[in-house]
């Protein structure tokens, strides 16, 4: 979710600084009708207006996807198989 939604709308904001191999990070995505903010371990990593598209219901996905503009294409350096270690997925609705 992180990175798709915000490569979707064109924006690059250099996160992969902040995020290391083989530790545990805690990604957050705060959401409403004004603005789309991304989360590193409690760092904001990222803001756009929230697109008008994005005004329903979503689902959660969590997968481990390779290639593509964030972290780039596959090369001789990838190893493979990766792996994807989610310790726990909250989701929560915040009433105004």
């Amino acid at each position: 979710v992180y990175m798709t939604a915000y490569s979707k709308h064109g924006k690059s904001d250099g996160a992969e600084a902040h995020i290391t191999p083989n530790a545990f990070h805690t990604f957050a995505v705060s959401w409403d009708r004004h603005d789309l903010i991304w989360y590193i371990d409690g760092g904001e990593a990222g803001r756009v207006t929230t697109p008008d598209d994005m005004h329903k219901p979503m689902y959660m996905l969590a997968n481990l996807a390779v290639g593509g503009n964030w972290p780039g294409s596959p090369d001789a350096s990838t190893h493979f198989p990766a792996k994807l270690m989610i310790d726990y997925i909250r989701a929560y609705r915040f009433e105004i």
